[in-house]
Formats: C-alpha cells, structure tokens, sequence
C-alpha cells in the first residue's frame, strides 16, 4: 500500500504509514487515508499492473474543506476507509486543497453572522417566554377556581352562578388575547364537564318527573355555550329516552333509606392513604388488608360499606380502592382506555361519560352484571394512583340508593398534598 502528502492507518494490523511508503497487510484490515494539514483525501485505486490502475472510492470536493482544516475540524470522509478483502497493490491518493479564507476573514463573518442571528432568535424568544409565562399564570387562576367549587367536597346545583362568573371570564381572557385557543378549548371542556355532571345529579334525583324544566335549563345552556355538544347530546340523551334505571324501578317504595345522609353521615378518613369521605351511620364499616401494589384489584381495595338492609347478607354497596399504577408515565385517560375496555368484556355497559372526582378528571361507568346487579363505578388518578369507588346494589334497588350513591360519592377528597 501507498501513501501520497497523508497518512494510512490500518487497526486491525496498528499500522501508522507516512506518504510514499509501502506495506503489507493481511485481508480483513481496515484502513484510513487521512491528509496532512493544507491537503485533502481524493480516492482509493487499486493498481492493476503496466501502468493501469482502478478507481475503488472516489470522494467529492467542498469548498468547505479549506474552511474546516483551517478551524482544524474536518472529520474523516467515509470514502477514505477502505476494507482489504482480496490481494492486491492499493494506493491513497491526496491532493492540495484550495487557499483558505484567512481565518482573521472567518472570525469577522462568524462574529457578525453569530450576531445577526441571535439578534433574531433571542428578541421573539424572549417575547414569546415571557408571553407563555403570563398565559401559565392565568390559565392557572382558573384550574384553581374551578377546583374551589369543591370547597364543599362536592358540585351541585348552588355552584351554577359561580361557574356562570368562570365561564364568562375564561371567555374574556381569550377575546384579550390573555389566553390561547388550545388552553380555551381545554378550559371550556372542563366547564362542560361541571355543568353536565350538575345536570345529570338533577335528572337523577328526579327519577323521570317534572323533566320539563330542567329540559329547558339544558337547552338554555347549549345555546349560551356552557355545554358543549358532545355534553348536550348525552343528557338529551338521558331525558328523552326512557334510562335503565327507570325502566327497572320495581315496586319498591322509598324509605327511610334515602333520608340516611340527611338524618345523620360519619366520616371516614384515612390519613397514611390520604383519603376522606362521609357514609350513612347506619351503615357498617369493613375494613380490609390494603395492598396498593398488588397486581390484584382484590387486594387494592382499602374499605368497604354495608347498608343497614345488606349487614345480614355480607355482601358491600361502596368499596373504596387505592391502587399505584405501575407505569409513572401513563395518562389518565390511558388508564381509563383500559378499565373501560376490561369492564366491557365482563359486564354490559350501560353509560360511560367523563366526570370530575375528588376535584380531579375522571370517568363515571354504569354497568351490570349477569346477576341482575348495577355498579356505579367512578375513579380518578392524583399522584400517580388510582383512587375508585365502587357503588353496587341490586337493579330494581338501583333508584332507592342512587341518592346516597351521589352524596357518598361527591363527599369524597383526596387529602394527600
């Protein structure tokens, strides 16, 4: 092999050869042609006796390289490697590159170059930091007002006049430019979630009469923007055909029962799970060996509640679970896309809509089971943990508890900071 004004470094066999010095090498080596300061790589050729050679690896020109050798940063070409693979004379060839810029020239140019260009990026950069900062800042303002209507533990219909004030200020903020379209949008959807989430408590507690009024209310509320369609359409939905519910109330007569929270509720806390909540004192407590880390929905659940009809039949109407999720990174609506799905293949679902829990996004299911029996099943993720409840009866009981179902629910908070 041959070197001309460079070196040719073979790894394989260390060997490090000056120009126009010849050596053997075995096949499987490597090399690389590597030029000397002021010249450049141009080819490999093989040389095939009498005179006549073969051009192997051919690599193009660039002004550039003047520029790059005097900076002492031009790496290695690609072509300047060469694989030994058959017996053979081979050569490296280099060749003289073109005078360079004088690098006093180069300094000048990056230095004004270098300038104009941060001139350019930093000025919106900075505008566009400090523009994002104060978007943060009221886009926080309201996350925070719209969890202050859960002071109470709960949203219900005393709540409407304020969020009315939410609503009009976000809409507000947006006309001044104080907030994005993307962060309008996200703001708007969670005020449709509130006022639906009312609504649906009011068509509840209703259980099918005097449906005009709140109708109208619905109506009123879509044409004014409060509610978005997708919201509208379900509680549309809701009225205007007969629920599953009402359509399996049996003769059952309201009792006592759904004057439990108004005549008396105990509270339960959990300070080492961060959780708090209110239950009908008539009702029993079970508590359970709690293990949130267990791959078991079985083993997640922390308590449950027995009505005073159910404590002879050791059977549960609320069961609270507490469960970490196992990967940090996932979203609650990936968690829910799950849970969503495992209940469908289990049970029959009859409503799915998203929810505010415990002050946070969630999803609300109503499904049943084979047995003839309803869950109401509500959850929400803070912290990287899943917090559920459980809500379960009979069917034809479903309307006799629904009431309690709403308060035990809407009294429920995560107290964990």
């Amino acid at each position: 092999m041959h070197g001309i004004i460079g070196t040719t470094q073979c790894y394989n066999d260390k060997v490090i050869a000056p120009t126009v010095q010849q050596f053997y090498l075995w096949s499987g080596s490597q090399c690389t042609a590597k030029p000397n300061e002021g010249f450049e790589f141009v080819s490999w050729q093989e040389n095939l006796g009498r005179n006549s050679t073969q051009p192997l690896s051919v690599s193009p020109t660039s002004f550039f390289d003047s520029i790059l050798d005097v900076l002492h940063l031009r790496p290695d070409k690609p072509e300047s490697k060469l694989n030994i693979t058959k017996f053979g004379s081979f050569t490296a060839n280099f060749k003289a590159l073109p005078p360079p810029i004088p690098s006093e020239y180069i300094a000048t140019l990056f230095t004004v170059v270098a300038t104009a260009f941060v001139g350019s990026w930093l000025t919106p950069t900075l505008m566009g930091w400090k523009k994002a900062k104060k978007e943060g800042q009221r886009v926080q303002t309201h996350h925070l007002g719209i969890k202050s209507l859960y002071d109470d533990g709960k949203v219900d219909e005393k709540d409407i006049p304020r969020l009315d004030k939410l609503k009009d200020d976000i809409m507000d903020d947006y006309a001044k430019g104080k907030i994005s379209e993307q962060h309008y949008n996200n703001l708007n959807n969670t005020i449709s979630v509130l006022y639906e989430e009312i609504y649906k408590k009011k068509i509840d507690l209703l259980n099918g009469k005097d449906l005009d009024k709140i109708k109208d209310e619905i109506n009123d509320s879509y044409a004014k923007g409060k509610i978005n369609e997708q919201h509208y359409n379900l509680l549309n939905e809701k009225i205007n055909k007969p629920s599953y519910i009402q359509e399996r109330i049996s003769t059952y007569q309201p009792q006592a029962i759904s004057n439990d929270f108004a005549q008396s509720a105990k509270t339960y806390e959990n300070s080492q799970l961060g959780i708090k909540m209110q239950y009908p004192a008539k009702w029993k407590l079970h508590q359970k060996e709690h293990y949130p880390d267990h791959p078991s929905d079985i083993w997640n659940q922390v308590i449950g509640f027995s009505s005073d009809r159910e404590i002879h039949t050791n059977s549960e109407n609320v069961a609270i679970y507490v469960k970490s999720l196992q990967d940090e990174n996932k979203s609650a609506d990936a968690y829910s896309y799950r849970r969503i799905d495992y209940i469908r293949k289990k049970f029959t679902i009859i409503e799915t809509t998203p929810t505010i829990f415990a002050k946070s996004p969630g999803y609300r299911v109503l499904y049943t089971n084979k047995m003839g029996h309803d869950t109401i099943e509500v959850w929400t993720i803070h912290r990287n943990k899943v917090y559920t409840i459980k809500c379960t009866t009979k069917a034809q009981e479903h309307s006799l508890y629904l009431p309690i179902f709403e308060e035990i629910i809407s009294s429920f908070q995560i107290t964990e900071v």
